[in-house]
């Protein structure tokens, strides 16, 4: 049985490191991007079940990022991590592109059960 595969992206090492850490004990395959730009060449290469987007990175933005991906992969769950997940939670435009939005800091138990409830509402579609 393949692993789902979740790609990370957010431009801060740090925190690549504790989504990973959060992540460890789950069965799935992480990929990390740095920029929204490697995240769309990520996803243009490789099978990506989930993505967990950071809003705010520097050149290509989560947002961008995430509409661009949406274009040839529009059945890729994606989580929009931000800082400003309550500010967005009524913004229209944000929610069309994403799937869920997770506060920073992040919570593991908010993060794992997101992570699971799309993997599973998503796992009929054939990537």
């Amino acid at each position: 049985m393949n692993k789902e595969c979740v790609l990370i992206v957010d431009d801060d090492i740090i925190n690549h490191k504790l989504i990973g850490k959060i992540l460890e004990k789950e069965p799935y395959k992480l990929l990390y991007a740095s920029s929204g730009k490697e995240a769309i060449n990520i996803c243009l290469t490789k099978r990506i079940d989930i993505i967990l987007m950071d809003l705010k990175m520097p050149g290509m933005n989560g947002f961008e990022a995430s509409s661009r991906i949406k274009e040839f992969k529009p059945y890729i769950p994606i989580i929009l991590q931000t800082a400003y997940a309550k500010e967005l939670k009524n913004d229209t435009v944000i929610l069309s592109l994403v799937d869920e939005l997770v506060e920073k800091p992040i919570r593991q138990k908010e993060l794992i059960s997101k992570l699971r409830w799309q993997l599973k509402i998503n796992s009929k579609v054939a990537c």
